[in-house]
């Protein structure tokens, strides 16, 4: 059995390089996506993990001062993409993320099936699962078993479609459980973008996690086939009593960009803006302000 340790390749050259650079204020090459973001005045996932880390300022602290010492240091905090097992067709998803894409297309990887032992942290302080689709790969349950700090934060970013018993209940262990639900439109409009998706399926998970008490979010991207169907989404996040909903735009084929549609409608954004579940993001009110621009009526 293949197991990872993530300790001895966290304290490599490679590694103990790229930290030193970031206590001196140097730009790393794998981090453009977020310095462009900056420059453009939007919020980066960097500047999110700095936000998230302030409450954690003093295990910072004390891994800086290790580094800084030469001792090795633990990670804490983990995004696990483990393999492409899942069960839909995105359209703006690739065989590397989805074995169902792969197996549409003839592609036989299955290397990206493989999901091997990670030997993480007992005392984490963050796991972020995704994909594929997490509540399809056993291996994760397995490593939630592993962390011992029940208040570590576990998130998930599922397409809402499947729940896995065993997961579900070793997720329930933990006290900051956020399940993060993909959805890019209401109903028949996220089958259309999601193929294979079942609404019904997505409607009733949803309901599953919040008798359990955890948060849960909405991520959409922001296409061609859903710029003019945003509204219904909103209002029933809402109606679900939803907290909090992130839109990003669509990377890769420009086809699929929200750009590419030339019949955006002003009515299906404008109403968005006065949406509580929008006026307390700001990224997401700059972006849809930013669409507005290339409304046509």
């Amino acid at each position: 059995m293949e197991v990872i340790e993530t300790q001895s390749g966290y304290n490599t050259d490679k590694y103990r390089e790229i930290r030193q650079n970031m206590l001196d204020n140097k730009k790393i090459t794998a981090c453009t996506y977020c310095y462009e973001a900056e420059e453009k005045k939007e919020i980066s996932e960097r500047q999110k993990s700095l936000r998230d880390m302030k409450q954690h300022s003093d295990l910072l602290l004390s891994q800086i001062k290790d580094h800084e010492a030469g001792f090795k240091i633990k990670p804490y905090w983990y995004d696990l993409r483990l393999s492409n097992n899942c069960n839909l067709r995105c359209k703006m998803c690739s065989p590397d993320n989805s074995s169902s894409i792969a197996k549409s297309l003839g592609i036989d990887k299955p290397h990206l099936l493989h999901e091997p032992e990670i030997d993480v942290n007992p005392a984490a302080i963050r796991l972020y699962l995704s994909g594929g689709e997490p509540f399809m790969i056993k291996r994760f349950t397995d490593i939630i078993e592993k962390i011992e700090n029940k208040n570590c934060e576990i998130i998930v970013n599922t397409n809402g479609t499947v729940v896995n018993k065993k997961m579900l209940d070793t997720l329930t262990k933990f006290q900051n459980v956020c399940i993060t639900v993909s959805l890019d439109g209401y109903d028949d409009i996220n089958a259309k973008i999601r193929l294979d998706s079942d609404w019904a399926s997505i409607d009733k998970n949803i309901d599953v996690w919040k008798e359990k008490g955890w948060s849960i979010h909405a991520q959409t991207v922001v296409q061609n086939d859903n710029i003019n169907h945003l509204i219904p989404l909103a209002n029933y996040l809402e109606k679900k009593s939803i907290s909090h909903w992130t839109c990003q735009e669509v990377l890769g084929d420009e086809s699929l960009h929200w750009q590419s549609n030339s019949s955006i409608k002003k009515y299906q954004i404008l109403p968005l803006l006065d949406l509580p579940l929008v006026k307390k993001n700001m990224q997401l009110s700059a972006l849809l302000k930013r669409i507005l621009t290339y409304a046509v009526a």
